[in-house]
Formats: structure tokens, C-alpha cells, sequence
């Protein structure tokens, strides 16, 4: 879902990410790497890639396009008539 509405390639984790970020910022803390980026490097295993369904992409941002331009004409009219 995410690589279609972004129409983006999305790569997943095998690790957990919340939990992988402690670590990560742990592992930095307690000196057993010397930066996030190094830590990084050694601890995230990426997943699978999901990559976007053109067809959903485009009619998802034509959904987001027309829902802004209604968004955007109602606030209009609601500034236009202000009791």
C-alpha cells in the first residue's frame, strides 16, 4: 500500500524497526560501534522490495488531487461566508 500511494519502491526490514533503532543507538552508546552509521551498516538486514502498481499509484494521487481541490474550495467558502 505504501509503494502505491508513494509510487516509490519500498524496502522492508527483517528486523524489527522500532526496536532495531534502540539497539542501534545502544549498541553507539555502550562504544561497541563507533557511529550510527557504522551500526547501521552492521545491524539492519533489509527484506523484501515491494515495488508500486502504476495503476493504483496514479489513481491514488488523481483520489489525493481530487480530495485537496474539494478541501481547498470548501475552506474558500467558508472564509468567503463567515457569519
Amino acid at each position: 500500500m505504501h509503494a502505491d500511494v508513494t509510487g516509490k519502491k519500498i524496502v522492508t526490514l527483517e528486523n524489527d524497526g522500532p526496536l532495531l533503532g534502540c539497539a542501534i543507538l545502544a549498541s553507539v552508546g555502550a562504544g561497541v560501534h563507533e557511529s550510527v552509521e557504522a551500526a547501521v551498516k552492521k545491524m539492519v538486514r533489509e527484506g523484501e522490495s515491494v515495488f508500486p502498481s502504476m495503476e493504483v499509484s496514479e489513481f491514488a494521487f488523481f483520489s489525493f488531487f481530487l480530495f485537496f481541490s474539494v478541501f481547498t474550495l470548501t475552506c474558500r467558502w467558508h472564509v468567503v461566508n463567515r457569519p
